[in-house]
């Protein structure tokens, strides 16, 4: 059975800028805000560490023998509705199906029979929006699935920074905290004010601040060329 250290140099071979910040960070239980631009690897600096978390608190539980340590949602993945592309979606199969790690989508689009299956069995991470985390709520079976959560991820957040669904967002993640006790990780390619963006997403709770790609090094020549005689 493989685990993270061993897919990461299957996939990568070494970690990028903004993983080396951050996976230590979240590892060590701390709300993080991620930014960097797009293509350096911040999907997994979030991802990577809360599935080693939860692979440890998997195989621990299986030692025991205590099946109720392995029961519920223990980690959240919240971004925007068009967010959720056939690359993210391929990129979790491709982590949590090596790790053996059951994983989920719930949208407004998702049926009737896969909400009953999230109901019976829910899986240990599930992708959602902010708009379904609200619903999820509401659901009595459901609401005890996600007591059990610890982590939650939010991407694309800038997309949410200065309209309702920031709002929504927030009151979402409260009332959750109402019933669970998590680690916030948020994730932006670009964000005008970090502050505001920290303060969305943490609220006053203490958090640090990852970033890289921010001032990139850039090689220009100039060329002069001297127009010639028609």
């Amino acid at each position: 059975m493989s685990n993270v250290a061993q897919l990461v140099r299957e996939r990568f071979g070494e970690l990028t800028e903004i993983q080396k910040l951050a996976i230590p960070r979240v590892l060590d239980g701390e709300n993080v805000l991620i930014l960097a631009p797009t293509g350096y690897g911040k999907t997994e600096s979030a991802l990577l560490p809360i599935l080693e978390k939860i692979k440890e608190r998997k195989n621990a539980a299986s030692e025991s023998g205590n099946k109720e340590g392995s029961v519920g949602i223990e980690a959240l993945y919240i971004t925007p509705l068009r967010a959720l592309s056939r690359d993210l979606r391929t990129r979790f199969e491709w982590w949590c199906e090596r790790l053996e790690i059951s994983h989920d989508m719930r949208t407004g689009d998702t049926t009737l029979h896969e909400r009953a299956k999230h109901r019976k069995d829910p899986p240990k991470i599930l992708l959602t929006t902010v708009e379904s985390l609200q619903a999820l709520m509401l659901g009595r079976v459901m609401r005890k699935h996600l007591s059990t959560v610890r982590f939650v991820i939010v991407d694309e957040i800038h997309d949410i920074l200065d309209n309702k669904r920031g709002a929504q967002l927030s009151l979402g993640l409260e009332r959750l905290a109402s019933i669970a006790s998590f680690q916030r990780i948020g994730i932006s390619a670009t964000v005008a004010n970090e502050a505001e963006a920290a303060r969305l997403l943490f609220g006053d709770r203490p958090y640090a601040i990852c970033e890289a790609g921010k001032s990139r090094k850039m090689d220009i020549d100039i060329e002069k060329r001297s127009e010639g005689r028609m």
